[in-house]
């Protein structure tokens, strides 16, 4: 007999058999599957910072519609994650699940983890020398490299303690994301269950360890270009301030004082995140991608 009361989804019971039988075939697919899948997420995931990065270029756009329209694009890349398929360390967080039913080993769990990891950071660094040679930073007058670089810059400046509790709270409403995806039957239920935690915790300024390792690696490269092209602009600025001509020119000088420092290495943000994952393991959703604040260093 049809069931009267209830949903056309999943019961939270359901998902969470769900996730530890998904759990145990990713574990224990093959190596090359997984380095395949992992060098995919990677790259998807940059695919939805690269939507992000352009979206939040546009200075016209206010701070919560840029943080949401942002959040909103960035949800592309667990979108391809999920319904296009592939292998993504945070999202494979929910491994413990299966671990803690004792249907996986330590040993499955953490060479899964540890070969995603390094897939993904794979798939990532691929797409970001890509977007470099395609000179697509230069859109909107360069505006879009410069997003980059503050984007990176703010990544790589953060404290420990709080860029470890927003790779926590980042990783907490990814989980989130993909468990209500897996109460889905459908390609729109995921993506209604993706887009609202994933846009949240982008909006919010959290923390993704994957989506890292796209941002910190292409601020890295573009700083120089940032760099001169904010010089040019400020001296134009004063120029015709002083000459009311915009074709004066004085010449153009580098100004030390709007190069983008990074007061950490390059990749502590990245770090901070990944370990941040495993703090919310012992969770029933444990799971997990984020940005940082628009502007910390002015538009």
């Amino acid at each position: 007999m049809a069931e009267i009361f209830g949903f056309d989804a999943y019961s939270p019971k359901e998902i969470a058999e769900r996730v530890e039988t998904i759990g145990v075939a990713k574990a224990r697919l093959p190596l090359l599957s997984q380095i395949a899948l992992g060098v995919l997420a990677g790259g998807f995931i940059g695919l939805g910072a690269l939507y992000f990065t352009l979206v939040t270029s546009d200075a016209t756009l206010s701070f919560a519609v840029s943080r949401v329209l942002g959040g909103v694009a960035f949800s592309l890349g667990l979108i391809l994650v999920v319904v296009a398929g592939a292998e993504l360390f945070t999202g494979n967080n929910l491994l413990v699940m299966a671990w803690a039913s004792r249907r996986l080993t330590t040993k499955e769990l953490l060479r899964n983890w540890l070969v995603i990891y390094l897939a993904n950071f794979a798939g990532a660094l691929g797409l970001v020398g890509l977007v470099y040679l395609s000179n697509h930073w230069q859109m909107n007058g360069g505006a879009v490299g410069i997003q980059a670089v503050k984007i990176a810059a703010a990544k790589a400046a953060l404290p420990f303690a709080e860029g470890f509790l927003k790779g926590l709270l980042c990783n907490i409403l990814v989980c989130l994301a993909i468990w209500l995806a897996l109460a889905g039957r459908s390609i729109v239920d995921r993506l209604c269950a993706i887009v609202f935690p994933i846009s949240a915790f982008v909006a919010a300024g959290f923390e993704h360890s994957s989506a890292n390792m796209y941002f910190i690696p292409l601020g890295i490269l573009l700083k120089d270009h940032a760099r001169r092209r904010r010089t040019i602009v400020m001296d134009r600025t004063v120029v015709e301030s002083r000459t009311g001509h915009p074709r004066q020119y004085r010449r153009w000088r580098r100004d030390g004082r709007v190069g983008l420092l990074f007061s950490l290495p390059p990749f502590a943000g990245t770090l901070i995140s990944s370990c941040a994952t495993f703090c919310c393991l012992d969770t029933e959703v444990a799971k997990s991608i984020a940005t940082d604040d628009r502007s910390p260093f002015g538009k």
